[in-house]
């Protein structure tokens, strides 16, 4: 909500190594840390996802903060949330250095090797439609391409690696890719499936969602209210349920393809 969340936690002792508090979410708006000082203030410390990421303290996609040296648990750490979001994970991590890098080696051994499937799903798909000029493998490669993005954007990848010094491009990419790879993917299912010639009805609403979505996409990223966000996920799932049912039709007419594409939604 647009409301902020106040949260006040205790540390019995993070004296005898170096230690980082972890917010595991990129979405927060503004975040405000209190960490006390001797002998009876606070020091305050702030992080957005508005702001540019360079300036972050601790280059992460998440938001990491070094906690002070001899802190004990008499007195308090406040922490301060203000986000835009309907659903805040208030989730804190508390992580020894070493282990932190740990983490995020193996994070991103994983992380590797989903985007590198996806680039190469990607790239070979469009050498076929290099060579065979069929626009049903183009429309695939921009499927991959937008899903991938909106992956890299999910994962603060993409405000990290590709657009550090856009932070109001990172606000809307979320929802601009996740509308672009619903888009995309009902243009790769009339070519696919044929559904002009096995199932003009459908064929139809596949071309009328495309408008409708450029529609809901541009009402998500003007209003961006918390209860627009919350409709945005079952949204975009809607949008599955005809081609699913473009592709149970045609199969049942006898186009056998249209297996292989059912099978691949289900994987």
């Amino acid at each position: 909500s647009a409301s902020a969340l106040w949260l006040k936690i205790f540390i019995q002792d993070a004296s005898s190594r170096e230690w980082l508090m972890h917010l595991p979410s990129h979405q927060l708006d503004h975040i405000w840390i209190y960490f006390p000082e001797a002998p009876d203030g606070y020091r305050e410390v702030r992080a957005s996802r508005l702001e540019h990421y360079p300036s972050r303290g601790i280059i992460h996609e998440d938001f990491v903060f070094p906690l002070p040296e001899g802190l004990h648990g008499e007195r308090p750490i406040y922490i301060r949330i203000a986000t835009q979001q309907a659903m805040l994970d208030s989730t804190i991590w508390l992580h020894q250095s070493r282990a932190f890098a740990q983490f995020n080696r193996d994070r991103d051994f994983s992380m590797d090797a989903f985007f590198g499937l996806l680039i190469g799903l990607g790239l070979y798909n469009l050498l076929l439609f290099a060579f065979l000029r069929q626009q049903v493998f183009l429309f695939y490669v921009l499927y991959v391409g937008s899903f991938t993005l909106t992956w890299l954007s999910e994962l603060g990848l993409g405000y990290r690696f590709v657009w550090p010094h856009a932070p109001e491009w990172n606000t809307v990419s979320v929802p601009t890719f996740a509308y672009a790879t619903m888009i995309c993917i009902m243009l790769f299912t009339r070519e696919f499936l044929r559904t002009r010639e096995h199932a003009p009805i459908l064929d139809r609403i596949l071309l009328w969602m495309i408008p409708v979505k450029i529609l809901s996409w541009l009402i998500v990223i003007r209003t961006a209210t918390p209860w627009i966000l919350d409709l945005m996920t079952p949204t975009l799932l809607l949008g599955f349920i005809p081609g699913l049912t473009a592709g149970w039709l045609t199969f049942r007419r006898g186009y056998r393809p249209a297996l292989y594409y059912l099978a691949g939604q289900f994987l």
